[in-house]
């Protein structure tokens, strides 16, 4: 196994954490013309089920059933602003990192760039552990 072959995987294993899995199918961009009030009656419908205009399309066009969800319009707790916050800063030193690593010929992990990695991946568990806290406390509120 080359050296960079277990960089790779060793990016990969800090990463998998952090990154969704492989989509299971691949989505393509369908634009089509409605009236005007056709799009409003069906952005009235994707609103009273509480679901997103683009996803109850998709369910319709599908001939699955829409689903319904109500969402819970509450204010963002000061704690959620702070975690957002720290979500975006890990965020952009995860993009300097990939950016870093794709602007190479021969892309290699540094060791500065698993030490951010271990941080990132680090910085990442703590807002885990801080939003299943928080999810906890909303819990025993309702």
């Amino acid at each position: 196994m080359s050296e960079f072959d277990r960089d790779l995987k060793h990016l990969e294993k800090l990463l998998d954490p952090v990154l969704p899995g492989a989509k299971k199918e691949s989505e393509t961009k369908f634009t089509i013309r409605l009236t005007d009030s056709l799009k409003e009656s069906l952005k009235a419908e994707a609103e009273a089920r509480g679901i997103n205009f683009s996803d109850y399309v998709r369910s319709k066009l599908s001939g699955e059933t829409p689903p319904i969800r109500r969402r819970n319009r509450r204010q963002v707790s000061r704690i959620d602003r702070s975690l957002l916050v720290e979500l975006n800063r890990i965020g952009i030193n995860l993009n300097q990192a990939v950016r870093r690593l794709n602007s190479q010929a021969q892309p290699r992990v540094s060791q500065a760039d698993r030490q951010l990695l271990s941080q990132l991946l680090e910085k990442l568990q703590a807002v885990e552990l801080a939003l299943i806290s928080e999810a906890k406390e909303l819990e025993e509120e309702t």
